[in-house]
C-alpha cells in the first residue's frame, strides 16, 4: 500500500463497503459513473474518488455538489492506476471497510451491481470477484449486450487478455463462475485480503496490476469468481500503442519473476525465449522495437525490488505452480482480431509445451 496515504475526511458513518474510483480527465465519464452508482438498490457503501491530478478540475466540484456522500480526493500528481487505488484501499481499511470495490471511471453500473457482487465475494473461499463487463457504445451513447469481459484469460507466459470479447451476452454469462483472473475495471476484494497482499505492486504504474494481484491471491489459496448478475457497462475499446506495449511487456516479465518458482521459470525458459524472439520480430514492422527492448531494461532496473517481493510471495504461497498453470491457457488471442497462421502455429506449440511442463511439475 502507499506509504504516504493522505488524511482524508471521514464519512458520516462507517460503511462495510468502499467503492474506489480513480479518475483522470474525461470528466463526463466520472459523473456518469457516480450517477449510476448512486442508483444502487443499496445505500450501504461509500464512494471514494481519487483524482490523479486531472487537467481540468471543475467536474470534481460538480461531483461534490451532485453526490455529497462521496469522498473526493484531489492528488497533486498522476500516480497511475496502481498507487491511486492503493491510496484508496489504505483509506478503506483504516476506516473499517469489510469489502473493497475497484471501479473504473469509464463505467456505468446496473442497480444490483453491488448486491450481486458482494453475494459472491462473501463466500468463505472467495477472495476476488469480477463483475460481468458489457461494452458501452460511446458513439451512440448506448449500453450494449456485447461482452467486454466475462473473466480475463491468462497465458502461462504471463500474457493477459479479456475473455469472450464481443460475444453476445447470454444466460451462460449470467452464471457465477470461477475465472483465471479478475479485471480491475470492476473488481471486488475482501479488505483483509487487500491488506494481506499489500494492494497492487507500485512499480507497475499501469497494466497487468489486476493480473498480478489475482495471481498472488491464487497463490494464497483464494478463489476468483465472476459474478454473472453483477453487471457493468465499460466504455472500452481495444487498442495497442508503444507505451501500452512497453508497460504490458515490462510488467509481464516482473509478474513471471515474482510468482513462479525457480524450477518453473527454468522449465519455461526455452519456450519463453522463442516467444521473446517472435515478439521482437513482430514489433519491428509496427515500429515498436524500441518499446520492446526498453521493456527489458525497465524490468532489469526493477529487479532488486521485484526480487524482494518475490521472497515474500514464495515464502507465503500455499498453492503449487502446477495447480496455477492448469488454470491458465496456452492460446494467445488478440481481442477482436482473427487468429493468424503464425499465431495458430505458436498456439499449437504452446499447447504442447504447457502439457510438457505440467507433466514435469509435481
Amino acid at each position: 500500500m502507499s506509504r504516504s496515504t493522505p488524511e482524508l475526511r471521514t464519512t458520516t458513518k462507517k460503511d462495510p463497503t468502499v467503492v474506489i474510483i480513480v479518475s483522470y480527465n474525461q470528466p463526463q465519464y466520472l459523473l456518469d459513473c457516480l450517477d449510476s452508482l448512486y442508483r444502487q438498490n443499496t445505500t450501504n457503501f461509500t464512494a471514494l474518488v481519487i483524482d490523479n491530478n486531472s487537467r481540468e478540475t471543475g467536474f470534481l466540484d460538480e461531483a461534490a455538489r451532485r453526490f455529497p456522500r462521496a469522498v473526493i480526493v484531489r492528488e497533486r500528481s498522476n500516480w497511475g492506476f496502481a498507487k491511486a487505488n492503493n491510496i484508496g484501499m489504505s483509506w478503506a481499511i483504516k476506516h473499517g471497510a469489510k469489502n473493497i470495490v475497484l471501479l473504473n471511471h469509464d463505467t456505468e453500473v446496473d442497480a444490483s451491481f453491488l448486491e450481486e457482487g458482494l453475494k459472491v465475494l462473501n463466500r468463505a473461499e472467495v477472495g476476488l470477484v469480477q463483475s460481468k463487463l458489457l461494452l458501452y457504445d460511446v458513439a451512440s451513447n448506448k449500453r450494449t449486450k456485447l461482452i467486454n469481459s466475462a473473466g480475463n484469460k491468462l497465458h502461462f507466459l504471463g500474457f493477459g487478455y479479456v475473455g469472450d470479447y464481443l460475444k453476445p451476452d447470454s444466460p451462460e454469462f449470467s452464471k457465477d463462475q470461477q475465472i483465471t483472473y479478475a479485471s480491475g475495471a470492476a473488481l471486488f476484494i475482501k479488505a483483509d485480503l487487500a491488506k494481506k497482499l499489500g494492494g497492487f505492486s507500485l512499480e507497475y504504474f499501469m497494466y497487468h496490476e489486476d493480473l498480478d494481484l489475482s495471481w498472488r491471491a491464487r497463490l494464497l489459496g483464494y478463489e476468483i469468481w465472476r459474478a454473472g448478475r453483477s453487471v457493468v457497462w465499460h466504455k472500452y475499446s481495444f487498442s495497442r500503442n508503444p507505451i501500452k506495449f512497453y508497460y504490458a511487456e515490462r510488467n509481464r516479465l516482473l509478474t513471471l519473476l515474482k510468482n513462479y518458482r525457480l524450477l518453473t521459470l527454468l522449465l519455461l525458459l526455452p519456450f519463453g525465449l522463442v516467444f521473446e524472439l517472435c515478439l521482437i520480430l513482430a514489433s519491428i514492422p509496427r515500429g515498436w522495437l524500441g518499446a520492446k527492448l526498453a521493456s527489458y531494461w525497465g524490468a532489469l532496473k526493477l529487479f532488486d525490488t521485484t526480487w524482494k517481493e518475490r521472497r515474500v510471495i514464495q515464502r507465503q504461497r500455499r498453492v503449487s505452480d502446477k495447480d496455477i498453470i492448469q488454470l491458465m491457457t496456452y492460446r494467445l488471442v488478440f481481442p477482436g482480431q482473427a487468429e493468424s497462421i503464425p499465431l495458430k502455429a505458436i498456439n499449437v506449440l504452446g499447447r504442447l509445451y504447457r502439457a510438457l511442463v505440467l507433466g514435469l511439475l509435481s
